[in-house]
């Protein structure tokens, strides 16, 4: 195969990541229900606005930050992804905001192949919309 060629398939698959990854966040964003990912250790990959809503805090206050220490912070505890982590399955807890929310959250482990959890998916919804 020529360089040309190859060049041209590489750009172009770069360009359908870009587009894959832009419409997985828009979808991410448009969720009605707040979506918190972790990796393997807890630290805090990416969060929805609407789980940030939940916590009265900016998103990106929240990247980076490990779920130990948004317990410790009381941002929101107990920490559900510890739980995970240390539990290795899905587990549903009702967990408390700083800003005095009560939230229903379920998280998910995903394993590598290996059997290592390499991330923490939490699902979460306000309990007073539950209500409603």
């Amino acid at each position: 195969m020529c360089l040309p060629f190859l060049l041209s398939k590489e750009i172009e698959e770069k360009k359908a990541t870009i587009e894959l990854n832009r419409e997985m966040n828009a979808m991410i964003e448009s969720l009605y229900d707040g979506i918190l990912v972790t990796d393997g250790n807890g630290k805090t990959l990416r969060v929805n606005r609407a789980f940030s809503r939940f916590l009265g805090k900016s998103p990106e206050s929240l990247i980076g930050m490990g779920t130990k220490e948004l317990e410790e912070k009381r941002i929101v505890y107990p920490s559900l992804a510890q739980l995970v982590l240390k539990e290795k399955r899905r587990l549903t807890v009702l967990q408390e905001t700083g800003s005095g929310r009560k939230i229903l959250s379920t998280a998910n482990p995903i394993f590598d192949e290996e059997g290592n959890a390499v991330r923490v998916v939490i699902n979460s919804r306000d309990m007073d919309d539950l209500n409603r």
